[in-house]
């Protein structure tokens, strides 16, 4: 047998033996009741005008207004430009600060991210893979209720304000219900992903019944998501030995995506391995519904599909920066599965196919955006240099982060730039801080020296969620003794044995 990452991982997890569904949710689903309610009050949509910012709208209309302000009125952008008139709007201090829309995220695992208390470098058992294989069969709803929060404070205070919550441990209904509560309860504007469980069984479809339950019980009103939620689904695996997340068959796919599309609801697949978009597209499952994720082995004819398809593909620079180039002519006849290549961002923007970024999973790393469109620019300067193949300007790489990110999740006409009528999604950074200061061009130092210490303010659908680095309607320190409390329990069951 070839011994690789993959095959370590699989060993490790062979040991853990299958946790149900049903074991689980019968063991502590009830005690998530008494934190179904919205945990506290969200801060109210009030009036507010930012005053005196650099503004950068994302929006071929206005682009950049150097000294400008900004208008709010009940969640909703109701004008800017110079010297705006609001005499009853509560006025916020944007000078020194960029204005620009809050970051939004294609593809993020909120679930795992109690697990980095656990992740260690120096034992390949210990790694994001093998542990949340292990700990994500042992999650409560009530666990997965306080990772999500947890995560989500830390993604606020980093400028996000939307994203798309691929939950590939949604272990029933109630797992759902739990993370788009959190969602709810933390003012954030995004898509959840219905998904599998860890460990569950890959012979059969995922649960259609549940995601129906989840549909009708949340979003035939819109007032129970308060207008900032939506439904979509993650899918499993295609390829066998991708990760240890398993893979279904192309026959069970059909079902799953079929069963989505009759719900109206869009997917969301990995989709790193080589050749993959040519079987999607024999399986007839491709389509603008469709996000993938992880573009490592595209070609061009594959890319050609995708844009004729109007299929998204989506990266996350922070996590497959790292992974090993491998040969995938020689891997592939030793029966390997490739996990390295390169991250084609610059490919499909040449071929014309819709792209944004994800934060992916915060075990090994973090919600920093600044650092995603950073290290996206540096590997590729170092892939391609300057020039015509090099499409990643700074000021693109802020727009894929924003308003094409909205894009990919069908928010455009909603968020990702600061235009009037638009609900008022954004961010001010500071610019007289050590490390933003003096500043001359406003992308490159977003891209090349901010991070989110520097994000003085967040607001998302007209509520002010940070200011000054702190959350407004959050109690830390209860987060904080919620997590310690859900790892203690959880901790049982981190290693192998």
């Amino acid at each position: 047998m070839q011994v690789n990452r993959r095959t370590v991982l699989a060993a490790g997890a062979a040991g853990i033996g299958l946790v149900t569904t049903r074991s689980v949710q019968s063991q502590q689903a009830p005690e998530y009741a008494a934190s179904k309610a919205p945990a506290g009050q969200l801060p109210r949509r009030g009036e507010y005008i930012i005053r005196n910012a650099y503004l950068l709208t994302m929006d071929s209309q206005h682009n950049e207004i150097p000294s400008g302000d900004l208008h709010v009125r009940d969640g909703v952008i109701v004008a800017i430009g110079p010297n705006l008139n609001a005499p009853q709007a509560e006025v916020i201090n944007g000078a020194e600060t960029i204005c620009m829309p809050g970051f939004v995220d294609t593809h993020w695992h909120l679930w795992v991210t109690n697990c980095r208390q656990w992740l260690r470098t120096d034992d390949i058992r210990y790694d994001n893979f093998p542990v949340t294989t292990r700990i994500g069969a042992r999650t409560t709803p009530l666990d997965a209720y306080r990772t999500a929060r947890w995560a989500l404070a830390d993604g606020i205070l980093s400028g996000v304000t939307t994203l798309n919550n691929f939950c590939h441990n949604t272990r029933g209904p109630e797992w759902a219900d739990a993370e788009l509560s959190a969602m709810r309860d933390m003012g954030i504007r995004g898509r959840f992903s219905y998904g599998g469980p860890q460990q569950g069984r890959s012979d059969q479809p995922m649960d259609l019944a549940g995601l129906a339950r989840t549909k009708k019980e949340w979003f035939s009103d819109p007032a129970a998501t308060d207008n900032r939620l939506s439904l979509g689904i993650c899918s499993r695996n295609l390829v066998s030995g991708q990760s240890l997340r398993s893979a279904i068959t192309y026959d069970i796919a059909k079902r799953d995506w079929g069963g989505a599309r009759e719900l109206g609801l869009p997917i969301t697949l990995h989709a790193s391995p080589a050749g993959l978009v040519f079987e999607l597209e024999k399986n007839n499952l491709l389509g603008p519904d469709v996000e993938l994720f992880h573009p490592m082995f595209t070609v061009e004819e594959e890319r050609a599909i995708l844009k004729s398809r109007g299929t998204a593909f989506c990266c996350a620079p922070t996590g497959e920066a790292q992974r090993p180039r491998v040969d995938i002519e020689k891997s592939a006849g030793r029966g390997i599965t490739p996990e390295g290549g390169e991250i084609q961002l610059n490919e499909l923007l040449h071929s014309g196919v819709q792209c944004g970024f994800g934060i992916d999973e915060t075990v090994a790393g973090n919600t920093d955006f600044f650092a995603i469109v950073r290290i996206m620019y540096k590997y590729d300067r170092h892939r391609l240099g300057y020039g015509e193949r090099n499409l990643l300007t700074t000021k693109r790489l802020l727009q894929l982060a924003t308003i094409e990110g909205a894009k990919v999740l069908g928010l455009e006409k909603t968020i990702g730039s600061l235009t009037v009528g638009k609900r008022a999604d954004l961010i001010l950074v500071s610019i007289d801080d050590f490390n933003t200061g003096p500043m001359t061009n406003p992308w490159d130092t977003l891209v090349l020296h901010a991070h989110p210490r520097n994000v003085s303010l967040v607001m998302a659908d007209g509520r002010v969620l940070a200011k000054g680095g702190e959350l407004t309607s959050v109690d830390r320190r209860k987060l904080l003794s919620d997590i310690r409390e859900t790892n203690a329990r959880l901790a049982a069951f981190v290693d192998p044995a």
